[in-house]
């Protein structure tokens, strides 16, 4: 750092450790704009200008086979379009679903997962920008607005997945269900309780740790019971204090 309080950043050469994830023809080294997130504003210009000028965009396919990205330890990422899931490989089953990130998601992985290497799923034609942990160590060590703004992306996510698993431990289907629901809810300060499922409800189910199955005979018992009106991916809340009793079971 300078006289100034500026920092002094080495670069990280541009698409190193970049080799893991699928890059749409002609992507490579193609520059994405990222000040018009949220994650810069009110940085100093320094810094922003750091972030922006070192992300890498990445066009993530969907892919039947769960193949992915491995996000190394300290690696940033916004999600700019599209859905992208979170998930941990576990030999000889299907992969852990860890989260599902939406447009504007922020990532900041601090974990050295070893064996068990976190990864970017593409759930639908995503573009997503990476920053190499190297620079994002540098700026958060000389930009106390940036190292706080990220402290609290990754408190926020460390809540939502202990949230994630106290939602799918001893509960029901439909306490599950509710509770996912109402989160969305709240997080998203919707006028009318009306929630866009992000992904297909096979997903959804999966992420709740429960069966296609038994998420649709849950839901269609909310129905019955007046507490909501599903069709495709929108679920119209039509009981919002009984939905959020349940949710506290």
């Amino acid at each position: 750092m300078n006289i100034d309080g500026e920092c002094a950043i080495s670069v990280v050469e541009r698409g190193a450790g970049m080799q893991d994830f699928p890059e749409e023809a002609g992507a490579r080294g193609v520059r994405v704009d990222l000040r018009g997130q949220p994650l810069l504003q009110g940085l100093k210009t320094a810094s922003a200008d750091e972030l922006d000028r070192a992300a890498q965009v990445l066009c993530l396919h969907k892919t039947e086979s769960g193949a992915g990205g491995v996000i190394a330890a300290g690696d940033l990422f916004v999600v700019l379009s599209g859905v992208v899931s979170l998930e941990s490989p576990v030999p000889g089953r299907d992969s852990v679903l860890i989260d599902i990130l939406e447009p504007g998601s922020v990532l900041w992985n601090l974990m050295e997962t070893g064996d068990a290497p976190l990864r970017l799923r593409a759930e639908t034609l995503a573009v997503v920008a990476r920053v190499a942990g190297d620079t994002v160590r540098a700026l958060v060590g000389c930009d106390t607005v940036l190292a706080l703004r990220l402290l609290d992306v990754v408190s926020r996510h460390s809540r939502r997945l202990l949230d994630n698993v106290l939602v799918t431990r001893d509960r029901s289907a439909a306490a599950r269900i509710a509770s996912y629901l109402n989160d969305r809810i709240e997080a998203r300060e919707e006028p009318q309780p009306v929630v866009t499922l992000p992904v297909c409800k096979q997903r959804i189910a999966r992420l709740l740790g429960l069966t296609a199955p038994s998420f649709s005979r849950a839901l269609r018992k909310l129905a019955d019971d007046g507490l909501l009106f599903g069709s495709g991916r929108k679920v119209r809340i039509l009981d919002r204090p009984r939905l959020a009793t349940l949710a506290a079971r």
